[in-house]
């Protein structure tokens, strides 16, 4: 009776867990939005954005008790460089932090804020990971999991462009002292940017580039819901004037394409149309290089500029200086230094480098982008040996995207983009990896059935 109880009792408790991990993943897109007009109704902004952050502290615990019943996955998990690597780097990262707050030259909300921005996905997506390798469901219902919040994103950005009001977001508390309501291209309200329900423009369009990848996948089962999808979803896409987003968005699709076809011949015919294709369109914006429309939507500014300094020159003038910042101090400022947790710190000014690699080395040198780059080699890995299932595929093709925009924005940093994206990446890594898949056909088949 009481092995019976035990059961019953560790059943709910996976449910629970089951549906909470769900809300995070679910809700993440529509955090900024929600939370932004809690804070505005009933004040404490602070307090409602971090309520997500105890309950995936939560939900990592429930990991490790996982793990401490489940020994021999503990070994193997254990085992695997992609853990270990991440262990270390967060034992880095936490301990350049102490020393910064026992020396007194970050300001503690600055640090605070750094090790969440910085370690939160990471550990969101171990828990993942070891949640959904002992709850299956999680594999069967990702697609729903990520496409229709996506849907719901676009819509909202679709009205925010065609029918609401430009300002309509200072309905949820949107302003100069939380989100701004609105986003234009160099000040003009003529190039106003869909931001939808995430922090701005650029956040959205990065967010946007997994759930298109996947309409791409999906369009070979479900072709009218994945053509509609990724119809309205290029729109929106287009909209936000993300230059790097539709950067990252056409190194997704190049990759996945080159997972999908099928022959040596057809990936060389597919390069060479796209070095075409890319050549034509360079002939042609230069030869439109004059025109009003191209100057704003690719170049961000034109002869009737209102803005003192274009964003391409501050973008790089920001990289330049995080350059020499890393030269001078190779070792790291400590966490808090660099990035959008720097503008906590009252210790120095803001350090934004308009690219997260150099943000980590001003923060913790070059040994932490030297982990963090082979983090991310080790994760690629993995989700390589899991390719024959879809979700891994969509993952890997979204990840060269997005590895892109991150060195020409803070990407990660972002805790929209860097909680969905890795908490999903924990549900393709509980894939059973096949370290050598010599059968394409056989691999194509198990892939269609996902």
């Amino acid at each position: 009776m009481k092995q019976q109880t035990s059961v019953n009792t560790s059943l709910s408790l996976q449910l629970v867990v089951r549906w909470i991990t769900t809300i995070v993943l679910v809700l993440m897109p529509f955090h900024a939005l929600l939370t932004t007009w809690a804070g505005s109704n009933f004040g404490h902004l602070d307090v409602f954005r971090v309520v997500k952050d105890f309950i995936i502290l939560g939900l990592g615990v429930y990991a490790i008790t996982l793990l401490i019943k489940n020994k021999s996955f503990a070994r193997r998990f254990f085992d695997t460089w992609l853990v270990r690597l991440i262990m270390l780097y967060a034992v880095l990262f936490v301990g350049y932090g102490i020393v910064s707050l026992v020396t007194h030259s970050v300001s503690p909300s600055a640090v605070l804020y750094a090790w969440v921005i910085n370690l939160q996905y990471l550990w969101f997506f171990v828990t993942v990971w070891v949640i959904a390798v002992h709850d299956s469901w999680f594999l069967e219902v990702w697609a729903h999991l990520l496409l229709i919040p996506a849907a719901i994103v676009v819509g909202f950005g679709l009205l925010q462009r065609l029918v609401l009001p430009a300002d309509f977001l200072r309905h949820f508390g949107y302003g100069p002292d939380t989100i701004k309501p609105i986003e234009t291209v160099d000040q003009k309200l003529a190039y106003r940017r869909i931001q939808s329900t995430l922090r701005g423009a650029n956040p959205l369009g990065v967010y946007l580039i997994l759930p298109i990848l996947a309409a791409v996948a999906a369009t070979k089962r479900y072709r009218v819901i994945g053509g509609v999808l990724l119809v309205v979803s290029g729109t929106v896409l287009f909209f936000t004037y993300s230059r790097s987003a539709w950067i990252g968005l056409l190194a997704g699709v190049a990759t996945l394409a080159w997972f999908y076809i099928p022959t040596k011949k057809w990936r060389l015919i597919a390069v060479t149309a796209v070095s075409v294709s890319m050549l034509c369109a360079a002939v042609v914006t230069w030869q439109l290089r004059n025109n009003d429309f191209v100057q704003n939507t690719l170049f961000h500014s034109d002869e009737t500029s209102q803005a003192s300094v274009s964003s391409n020159s501050a973008r790089a003038s920001a990289l330049m200086n995080g350059l020499r910042d890393v030269s001078r101090n190779p070792l790291g400022n400590g966490p808090g230094t660099a990035g959008p947790e720097s503008f906590r710190n009252t210790k120095s000014p803001a350090r934004i480098a308009e690219n997260y690699y150099v943000q980590i080395a001003q923060e913790i040198g070059l040994l932490g982008v030297v982990l963090f780059i082979l983090i991310n080699l080790f994760l690629f890995q993995g989700l390589w040996f899991r390719r024959h299932r879809a979700l891994p595929t969509i993952l890997m093709a979204s990840f060269v995207g997005i590895s892109l925009v991150n060195l020409i924005s803070h990407a990660w940093a972002d805790d929209t983009l860097g909680l969905v994206w890795w908490g999903f990446a924990g549900i393709a890594m509980s894939v059973p990896a096949i370290l050598n898949v010599r059968s394409k056909t056989n691999a194509s088949k198990i892939k269609q059935k996902t």
